[in-house]
């Protein structure tokens, strides 16, 4: 599973031969970044892969998920953050509360 930080840089990735890719962990260092635009996660998505994001918080400057970050998620509630994501299509939201996010993605999705 490459991480990638741009369009450019996974569409790389998938010409390389010999490699089984069947997701990528999408960082965004900001929320206008391409790895959380809509139509490049659909895209993705159509070519079969899966979409792995990170939303810990790890500080002013290195931003995994834009703006939708679990800081967010516990001072401004899941639908600002969780919510977010989970919308734009990405299938694994890595996070230093699962039960939390695990209970809301129950919730959100009717579970």
């Amino acid at each position: 599973m490459p991480i990638v930080y741009n369009m450019e840089e996974l569409r790389k990735v998938l010409t390389y031969d010999n490699i089984n890719i069947v997701g990528v962990e999408a960082i965004a260092k900001t929320a206008d970044s391409e790895m959380i635009d809509p139509e490049n996660l659909k895209w993705i998505r159509e070519q079969g892969l899966y979409i792995w994001v990170n939303s810990i918080n790890l500080g002013r400057g290195h931003e995994l998920s834009g703006t939708y970050n679990d800081d967010v998620a516990l001072s401004e509630g899941p639908d600002a953050a969780w919510g977010v994501l989970m919308d734009r299509g990405y299938n694994v939201i890595q996070t230093d509360w699962p039960s939390l996010l695990a209970s809301y993605r129950d919730e959100k999705f009717g579970v």
